[in-house]
């Protein structure tokens, strides 16, 4: 019963408080975007040498399998933006596959990503902190080539040596992502 209040007076106040003075430069009647957050292809490989001798090791970095892996991404959203409420419809579609190699025995292939979401949120401006609205927060970092094109190039090395074990595990991967994003006003 409490979170019936609590849920309650949550979206009476939504609902209830319009936002302060308006500057965003956006239209009275709204606007409607595309947005392609992200259309992208991730490859990446890691190599796990001396796995054998770590089998029994407390850290999976030299007990792992080598792995190969390509992913696939596509986020869009459509955005219905007006000067004290947005509307956006999304969706989201992941599907990945994964390449085993062990140590020992033969190698298997598998779905490691396979995900289709469609979600529709409406987020509106209560009230303004200083210079911002209070609220519609997101953020990525990627090293941009050219217009909407980026590259996220990643590196990981680990390595050890147990007193137990003969010779040094390691674990190595190298990565790269490579994606377009753009908004198009329609």
């Amino acid at each position: 019963m409490p979170n019936r209040i609590i849920l309650t007076a949550a979206a009476l106040m939504l609902f209830s408080f319009p936002a302060f003075a308006d500057d965003s430069g956006i239209p009275p009647e709204g606007r409607l975007r595309a947005n392609f957050r992200r259309v992208a292809l991730d490859v990446s490989s890691t190599e796990v040498s001396n796995a054998k001798e770590y089998q029994n090791s407390p850290n999976s970095n030299l007990s792992a399998d080598s792995e190969t892996v390509f992913k696939g991404v596509f986020d869009f959203v459509l955005e219905d933006e007006h000067p004290d409420w947005q509307w956006n419809n999304s969706l989201y579609m992941e599907y990945g596959r994964t390449k085993l190699r062990p140590a020992e025995g033969e190698g298997t292939t598998s779905e490691s990503a396979d995900k289709i979401l469609l979600t529709s949120d409406y987020n509106r401006k209560m009230w303004r902190y200083k210079e911002a609205d209070v609220g519609n927060l997101t953020s990525r970092m990627d090293v941009k080539i050219k217009n909407n094109f980026s590259l996220a190039p990643y590196i990981t090395y680990f390595q050890a040596q147990a007193r137990e074990a003969p010779v040094e595990g390691s674990n190595f991967m190298i990565g790269l992502s490579f994606s377009y994003s753009g908004l198009f006003n329609l």
